[in-house]
C-alpha cells in the first residue's frame, strides 16, 4: 500500500502516492506524512480494511470501509523503536467513507469522510 509505504519510509514524496490518490487526498497524506518526518516519526504495523461493495457513477466510485489501526505503531524514525502516543485521537477501529475517481484504467482515493467507530 503507497500510503503505508511513505509513512514507512518518512517520504511524502514518495511516487507511489499519485498513483494512489489525488488531491485533496493526495495533499492530506503528504502533509501528514511530512508533519510526521518533522517529528522524526514513523508508523510500523498492519492496518486492516473491511470495505463493503463499491458504488459507482460514471467516473466516481464510493466505498464504505471499517479500517482498523490498533497494530499500527508510532516509531523513531530514525532508530524504528516504539514511541509513546502523545497525540489523543486514538489507534482503533474507525468507519470512512472513501471517495475515488477513475484515471484512465486506474481509480484513485480522492477523499475521505470519516464516519465514526465501527
Amino acid at each position: 500500500d503507497a500510503v503505508i509505504g511513505a509513512h514507512r519510509a518518512g517520504d511524502p514524496a514518495a511516487a507511489g502516492l499519485a498513483t494512489a490518490a489525488t488531491d485533496p487526498e493526495l495533499a492530506r497524506v503528504r502533509a501528514t506524512v511530512d508533519r510526521n518526518r518533522t517529528q522524526r516519526l514513523s508508523v510500523r504495523g498492519e492496518v486492516l480494511h473491511q470495505p463493503a461493495a463499491p458504488a459507482v457513477s460514471g467516473d466516481t466510485a464510493t466505498i464504505e470501509d471499517c479500517y482498523d489501526i490498533s497494530g499500527w505503531n508510532p516509531v523513531d524514525l530514525r532508530t524504528g523503536d516504539p514511541v509513546e502516543v502523545v497525540e489523543s485521537g486514538g489507534t482503533g477501529r474507525y468507519r470512512v467513507r472513501w471517495t475515488l475517481r477513475g484515471s484512465g484504467s486506474a481509480w484513485k482515493v480522492a477523499d475521505q469522510s470519516p464516519l465514526g467507530g465501527c
